[in-house]
This record gives structure tokens, sequence and C-alpha cells, in this order.
């Protein structure tokens, strides 16, 4: 298993192998050390908190008609465009986060 070095990329990596607990076994604390499951513990519920919130939203904007009117406009221009898909929400979702956001 490849190890990050930072302790919040590791905290990530204990997440991404083991799941978001508020417990975790012992092998859990040979593998990733004392320090890395207090932290993951720690924060659990912070994490657990953030993505009912942002599921929450989530759930509030695709049920808007505006983000239907968003999403046909987005499926409108790929058939334009020669794609011929009709776009998904997680089309369009992605396609703010990935696309505008960090560009």
């Amino acid at each position: 298993m490849n190890k990050p070095l930072s302790l919040k990329s590791k905290v990530a990596s204990l997440y991404g192998w083991a799941g978001n607990r508020t417990q975790y076994e012992d092998k859990h604390r040979e593998d990733w050390g004392d320090e890395v499951v207090d932290e993951a513990i720690r924060i659990a519920h912070l994490i657990e908190e953030f993505e009912a919130k942002m599921k929450a939203q989530i759930i509030e904007w695709v049920n808007t008609e505006e983000f239907e009117m968003l999403r046909l406009k987005h499926t409108e221009a790929s058939y334009h465009g020669g794609c011929g898909r009709e776009k998904t929400n997680g089309d369009i979702l992605k396609y703010y986060t990935d696309y505008l956001l960090y560009s």
C-alpha cells in the first residue's frame, strides 16, 4: 500500500481504504498509526455532516426548473455539436465543478 506523507493525505487514504468511521479495527492502527486513526475518528462526524449538507444542496438544485433548463441547454448543445447524447444531472454538476471552477 502506498502511504502519502501528510496527515491529511493519510486520513484521506484511510477513508478511501476503510471508510469514514467513528471506530477502526486494531489492524488499521497497525497499518496507519495512532495519529492517523485518531484524527480520522476526530473529524468523522464533521465529514458526515458536510456530506449530508452537500447532498441536500445538490438535491435542492437539481429539483429546480432552472437546473432542468440548464440540463436541456447542454443536451441541445451536444446534439448540435454532433455528440447527440442527453446530458444527465451528473454531467451538468461535473461540467460546472471540473471545467468552470478549476479553469
